[in-house]
């Protein structure tokens, strides 16, 4: 019997999408039509659906083509050619997602801190996000530029060259750890402040956990 998990993959990742597109269109309402007021931060987090939605576009592609089998199982060249190309392109779509939706955090942290947040506070926070920026532009091109020409990524029998394994192997885990790390950030940061301010304490726990979401 032949294993797959292409209808796991499909119904997950458009299940994701379809609580994204819900909570984003909310959001927008509230911004857009109650507030009057639509930011960069919510400019953001639009372009970070955006970027999920083709995300999940690519892989139900590639499942299309085989994506959730095992190679071996794949019987047709172009099939197996055109799974590995949608998983190759997908991840690259997937860290677009991610950057954006961590930047979208940023800007809505600083709106929301306004004037409490201090010079040295607005520091930490666009440098660890400038350098989130930076490792996930790197790794893309990795991911992209991995080989010459690109084809040969998902034809390993085209003439051509790629970069060595460690590239992507170390690179990847400096984007990740650098990515746990901005998770922590914009969890705890805000966190931090609201223990500053002048409320009482149970209403300070309940916002640090609300907060606090983004370490899970």
């Amino acid at each position: 019997m032949v294993e797959s998990y292409q209808k796991q993959l499909n119904e997950v990742g458009w299940s994701l999408c379809t609580i994204s597109m819900l909570v984003v269109a909310g959001r927008c309402y509230c911004r857009l039509v109650a507030l009057k007021r639509f930011g960069w931060d919510d400019a953001f987090m639009v372009f970070a659906m955006a970027s999920g939605v083709a995300c999940a576009a690519l892989v139900s592609a590639g499942v299309k083509y085989g994506f959730g089998l095992h190679l071996l199982d794949i019987k047709s060249d172009h099939d197996r050619e055109q799974a590995l190309k949608y998983t190759f392109i997908a991840p690259a779509i997937s860290i677009v997602a991610s950057t954006a939706g961590k930047i979208s955090m940023v800007f809505f942290l600083i709106r929301l801190l306004g004037s409490s947040a201090k010079a040295i506070h607005r520091w930490i926070l666009y440098t660890v996000t400038f350098i989130m920026v930076g490792l996930n532009i790197f790794i893309i091109g990795v991911l992209l530029g991995n080989c010459t020409p690109m084809e040969k990524t998902w034809k390993p029998a085209t003439p051509g060259k790629c970069l060595p394994s460690g590239y992507l192997e170390y690179g990847g885990r400096i984007q990740a750890i650098w990515n746990a790390i901005m998770d922590l950030v914009t969890a705890f940061f805000p966190a931090y402040m609201v223990w500053r301010l002048q409320m009482k304490n149970s209403t300070k726990w309940g916002l640090t956990f609300l907060m606090g979401g983004g370490v899970l």
